[in-house]
This record gives C-alpha cells, structure tokens and sequence, in this order.
C-alpha cells in the first residue's frame, strides 16, 4: 500500500474508511492481475500461439501504455490532501520523512514493514505464482486457460477484498488482521488441493 493510499484512507469518512480501504486495494487485484491476465489471454487466443510469440505479446505493452496515461492525467488533475496541505502551510512537512519514520517510532515502522511485506508476499504467492503452478506443474494446456482463471480468480479476489474493508470497520483493522491471517492458514491448503483437483477435472473434460 503507498502513501498516496494511505493518505486517501485516513482522509475519508471514519464511517466509509473500511469501504475505501478495500475499494483502493481491489484496484491491485482488478488493475494489476485481473487486466494483465485478460490482455494476455486475448492477446494469446486472437492471435494463436506462433503469432502470438513471434509478435502479438508486443501489443500487451501498448495496453500498459494506455494504463500510465491514464495514471498520469489522473495525477495532474487530482487536488494534493487536505491533510499534506495543512502540514505544508504549517511548515510541518518532513525533509526527510523516511529518517524520522523509524526515528519517532522504529517498532510501529517494523510491524508496518512486516505486515506490508506479508500481504505483497501472500499476494504474489498465490496470484503471482498461479499460472507458473497450472502451466508448469500442472501442465495444463493451452496457456490461455491457466490466464482465463487468473482473471475470474482476481475479479473474485477484488470482491472480497472490499467486503473485507466493510467488515473491518466492525472488527477493527487491527483484529481484521488477525481474523484474515488465522483464516488464510486454515484454509491455505484445503484450497490449493480443490484448485489442483478443480482444474484437472476441467482440463479432462474439454480434452475427451
């Protein structure tokens, strides 16, 4: 989560902080994997395999040209928070916010650090590592299917992740956590087995 997020979170309503939270952070899964596996799942299907790999991957990049300019026009018309911007005309904006982020607090700044670091690592451990996962142990074929359910897995992915921004609002973030933590252990396992068996059965029945 960058500062931008963070800043956008603590300046919405302490009523819709939960909703806002997880409407920013679907963006990861809707934007970042869902959109990237579509791309190229329809790149892959349109243009056939030997097209696809002799020239048609060049186009995906064309998407993400598409995707930076909108980033970049949305930036320049986007207002600075009103929380910045207070501390700027106070004269209270860091010269150098990482120094004085462990400075003031280095144990808040690890657990934050840890935490950050477990959710990426959770995230590109599942979604990250899943078409490496059909594609290479699996061996299910064509490609294309493995980014097909890539794509249906992060949309899904999106949706939960806001009802979990709604439920931490009664839970508290802090035990929301916990709660997302415990059950991601519990059922880590159990899933990666129905995935696998899942998957298999699909592949057997589009192949007979």
């Amino acid at each position: 989560m960058s500062g931008s997020h963070l800043v956008a979170i603590e300046s919405s309503s302490p009523r819709y902080r939960g909703l806002v939270s997880g409407v920013i952070e679907s963006g990861y899964y809707w934007g970042g994997y869902a959109l990237a596996a579509f791309t190229f799942a329809s790149l892959r299907d349109y243009f056939g395999t030997r097209a696809f790999v002799a020239y048609g991957w060049r186009y995906a990049f064309l998407v993400g040209l598409a995707v930076a300019v909108i980033g970049v026009l949305l930036r320049l018309t986007v207002d600075e928070p009103s929380i910045y911007r207070e501390l700027k005309s106070a004269g209270r904006v860091s010269r150098a916010p990482v120094i004085e982020f462990f400075s003031k607090g280095y144990r808040d700044a690890l657990i934050a650090l840890l935490l950050l670091a477990g959710i990426f690592w959770v995230a590109y451990a599942t979604l990250g590592f899943l078409p490496t996962y059909l594609g290479t142990f699996l061996r299910i074929p064509p490609l294309s299917t493995v980014f097909w359910g890539l794509t249906y897995a992060s949309l899904i992915g999106g949706v939960i992740t806001i009802i979990g921004g709604v439920l931490s609002n009664v839970t508290r973030r802090k035990y929301a956590f916990l709660y997302y933590s415990l059950i991601g252990i519990v059922l880590a396992y159990p899933l990666t087995a129905i995935l696998r068996s899942s998957f298999l059965a699909s592949w057997s029945r589009l192949a007979s």
